[in-house]
């Protein structure tokens, strides 16, 4: 398998993984005990069981470095003389979620006529994930559906997702959630895999940097930096 940077390519980099575990412990935090008990039951109920994960951001930069061409679904290594490789099987092992074939989900069967948008979103999805988190921090309710509707939300665009604070959520996803039988049957793996494997696919190849020329004594050339998205850790 041919290598897709060379060696004398390699370069320095500082990573961001934007896939935020904190989003589990504010939801540990805000919800109340008969909440986070209708949480275990989501599909997303086994990430409370789940102790600290350690990111390791240069290991994952020194693995990435080494990825080698290849067709189809899965991304390759070429590590220590062996082909290693990553797809959705283990994706799906690892992470215990749904990673069955997409569809285009209805956001028209609501559980009721209220939706989360309304209640806690200033009734409009134009918001960023730094602004959701904000909300459902600050969320009350006497509805417990309402406030695991919207922490699964949170979940979604924070831990699964892990799309940039500046970013603005998904639509279809913030619509979703006010079906919450629906919600949880979405396969939420295969969405994250896909977000996953195409960061990590592009986070090398397309940041190849060569140290720049030292103009003067003191100057250093001090490596790239870029962010990944999605689950990575599920790839560590």
């Amino acid at each position: 398998m041919e290598p897709k940077i060379k060696e004398s390519e390699y370069f320095k980099a500082k990573i961001s993984n934007r896939s935020s575990l904190e989003a589990v412990e504010d939801i540990k935090n805000r919800l109340s005990e008969a909440q986070k008990n209708i949480f275990r039951r989501s599909c997303f109920g086994h990430f409370f069981d789940v102790k600290e994960l350690k990111f390791s951001a240069q290991l994952l930069h020194s693995i990435l470095l080494r990825e080698v061409k290849s067709d189809g679904n899965a991304i390759w290594f070429r590590i220590r003389r062996k082909n290693i490789r990553f797809l959705l099987e283990e994706f799906a092992l690892v992470t215990g979620l749904d990673c069955s074939p997409s569809y285009e989900p209805n956001t028209e069967n609501n559980d009721d006529d209220y939706r989360i948008v309304d209640e806690f979103l200033d009734e409009h999805c134009a918001i960023t994930t730094k602004e959701l988190r904000r909300k459902f921090l600050q969320a009350e309710s006497d509805d417990d559906m309402k406030m695991v509707k919207m922490a699964m939300l949170y979940f979604v665009e924070s831990v699964l997702l892990g799309n940039e604070n500046k970013n603005h959520i998904n639509e279809t996803n913030a619509l979703l959630v006010d079906n919450f039988t629906e919600f949880n049957e979405f396969p939420w793996g295969l969405i994250s895999f896909k977000m996953t494997i195409d960061s990590l696919i592009k986070s090398d190849v397309e940041r190849v940097v060569k140290p720049k020329k030292k103009s003067t004594v003191d100057s250093k050339y001090k490596g790239a930096m870029y962010n990944v998205h999605g689950f990575p850790h599920a790839f560590l």
